[in-house]
């Protein structure tokens, strides 16, 4: 389904914009609520693309699967005694594995911090918390109102993973705040 829109201002557009919204969409904007983020838009993307970071030492994780649903990040060498080690746990999927093991890596300045969707990257603090509490108030309107479980299962995977990139980089700016202190 497409839903074309126009700006009134011709000089910023000339053309009305297509946007792709999926035909359930249409309760959660008639609710108040912009549309989740669709799989295959350009935001969704950047949110499944996920790359491990290197630990302290240098080096990637690989992920360990102890049962059904359960993958545990755990450090390439054996040998090594990274603080990740003790720090992860284990997560119903493998992204989500993966965002937890980047979650521990050290920061040491506002510039390291990375979302893809949410701008954070060379701001002052006071503005990447702005823009993170913008995010959780978008997360918590929608959770107020409707579930998960009435998602569709990709719409459900990316709003999990804004879940989890959101909490992977509150902790990271928790960290980076107490270095500075």
């Amino acid at each position: 389904m497409l839903i074309k829109t126009s700006t009134d201002n011709p000089v910023i557009c000339s053309a009305p914009t297509e946007i792709s919204v999926k035909p359930y969409h249409l309760k959660f904007i008639t609710a108040g609520i912009s549309a989740p983020i669709v799989p295959d838009s350009f935001k969704g993307k950047k949110l499944s693309t996920i790359k491990p970071r290197p630990c302290c030492r240098g080096y990637f994780p690989r992920i360990k699967k102890l049962g059904r649903a359960q993958y545990l990040p755990v450090c390439q060498s054996r040998h090594c005694r990274c603080p990740k080690q003790v720090e992860t746990s284990s997560q119903p999927s493998h992204d989500l594995a993966l965002l937890e093991w980047n979650k521990y890596r050290r920061i040491r300045s506002n510039e390291e911090l990375f979302h893809p969707t949410v701008r954070v990257n060379r701001l002052p603090l006071k503005d990447i918390k702005l823009n993170l509490a913008v995010e959780q108030m978008y997360i918590d309107k929608f959770l107020a109102k409707f579930s998960r479980e009435q998602l569709m299962a990709d719409d459900r995977r990316i709003f999990v993973l804004r879940e989890k990139w959101l909490e992977v980089v509150k902790y990271q700016l928790h960290a980076l705040e107490l270095q500075q202190c």
